[in-house]
């Protein structure tokens, strides 16, 4: 189970880059994972919502992802080249365009900062506590 999470992140970004020619490097530095099933269906939704997001509707060519272990936190690092938005992006519309995403990181115990460059893509780190 645990390792099916990691397989499933590398099928999926497989998958995105047969039907969008879209690069997706994901990297991972943990061989095993010992969290509830529940944790993993929630952190591949995560994913795959994410790298959606960026290849589908923000039109990225490349999208880096890292899964590691960071003391007691589990922590999903996703950037992407798309083009984010022709203005900043407040707080506030962040929080709208990440809803879904958002929802599952609290019900995981997590955290996140999202970072964008106007026209350049933008950066989410995921943290999740791990015991």
């Amino acid at each position: 189970e645990d390792l099916g999470l990691l397989a499933a992140l590398e099928w999926y970004g497989k998958e995105i880059k047969k039907r969008t020619g879209a690069r997706i490097n994901f990297k991972c530095n943990v061989h095993e994972l010992h969290i509830p099933v529940a944790a993993s269906t929630e952190l591949f939704r995560i994913y795959q919502e994410l790298v959606s997001n960026a290849v589908y509707h923000l039109k990225a060519k490349r999208v880096s992802a890292d899964l590691f272990l960071e003391e007691d936190k589990l922590v999903l690092k996703i950037s992407h080249n798309g083009a984010y938005h022709a203005a900043p992006v407040d707080d506030e519309k962040k929080a709208m365009l990440l809803l879904g995403v958002q929802q599952r990181i609290f019900l995981l115990d997590g955290e996140y900062q999202l970072k964008t460059k106007t026209g350049q893509g933008s950066e989410i780190l995921i943290t999740i506590p791990y015991n």
